[in-house]
């Protein structure tokens, strides 16, 4: 059985991991500044999805394979679900101690579609513990493999942290499952879901597989700017 400093531990790696799920709008360029890079360039509403067949410029036939590595590539109606993520969202992080306490932190988020909504990226800044927290994260839809996938890497870890799930439309939720390693190197299973509660709202929740059963680690709510 775990002891309460372990599973502090195994608390504390996580937390920082997904440090209220990514957030961050400090760092970034307001919306009406000039062009810039990578996530800060936040681009007006995008295009919306396509999905239609390629057809070369030219007009020429293509042979079925590469036709269909094409087809792949395209975005589809699956990466609608991470179209969510798009904006800006204030982050309310719990985490929960073995003892049945709380410790709580805040910070913000912002979302954007990348390549024509093939990828949305997050970034992050915040406070964990009285430090200051950086963190990246990437979301896609693998057409080829038909699972969504997950990657978050932050400033207080060397690790990256990847998941891959599925979309359940019942209970209008993503469940992601991953390992991590302790500082130790020790890993272990965990599993995401983000429940959307509403166009303006989601959860996220991290539920660990520990030798005496399930523990939540964290629940982070996310509310729209």
């Amino acid at each position: 059985m775990k002891t309460p400093t372990t599973i502090l531990a195994i608390l504390g790696a996580s937390a920082l991991a997904f440090l209220a799920g990514r957030a961050s709008i400090a760092t970034l360029a307001p919306a009406d500044s000039g062009p810039t890079t990578g996530l800060a360039a936040r681009p007006a509403a995008g295009p919306a999805i396509r999905t239609a067949a390629f057809q070369p410029e030219d007009g020429a036939g293509v042979p079925p394979e590469m036709q269909a590595m094409f087809e792949a590539g395209l975005p589809a109606e699956q990466h609608e679900v991470l179209a969510r993520f798009e904006g800006d969202w204030n982050a309310d992080m719990v985490m929960f101690t073995p003892d049945g306490g709380q410790l709580r932190s805040g910070a913000t988020l912002r979302g954007v579609r990348m390549f024509d909504g093939r990828f949305m990226g997050q970034e992050m800044s915040g406070e964990f513990m009285g430090r200051p927290f950086e963190g990246f994260a990437l979301y896609a839809y693998s057409r080829p493999t038909g699972e969504y996938q997950a990657i978050w890497f932050d400033s207080m870890s060397t690790h990256i942290f990847m998941s891959v799930g599925q979309y359940d439309p019942e209970k209008d939720m993503l469940v992601l499952h991953g390992q991590e390693p302790d500082a130790e190197g020790a890993v272990r299973a965990y599993r995401d879901e983000i429940e959307f509660t509403s166009d303006d709202e989601h959860v996220f929740t991290r539920y660990y597989a520990l030798p005496d059963g399930e523990f939540r680690g964290f629940q982070v709510t996310y509310t729209r700017e």
